[in-house]
């Protein structure tokens, strides 16, 4: 009897590895696109930042 794993789709890894990467890649595009359109008017520190710092 194979493992789940071995030939039935993709390993763990690969998933937990494929999502990091996408979470990543979709968190670089929106502070992208927030630094690139959203800053309309200038604070003290944006609230994206200083979510970013915070966690």
């Amino acid at each position: 009897m194979e493992a789940l794993g071995s030939s039935a789709g993709w390993s763990r890894e690969t998933t937990v590895g494929l999502a990091d990467a996408a979470s990543r890649a979709v968190a670089w595009l929106l502070l992208a696109a927030y630094f690139g359109f959203g800053r309309r008017r200038e604070g003290r520190f944006p609230a994206p930042l200083r979510l970013w710092w915070a966690a």
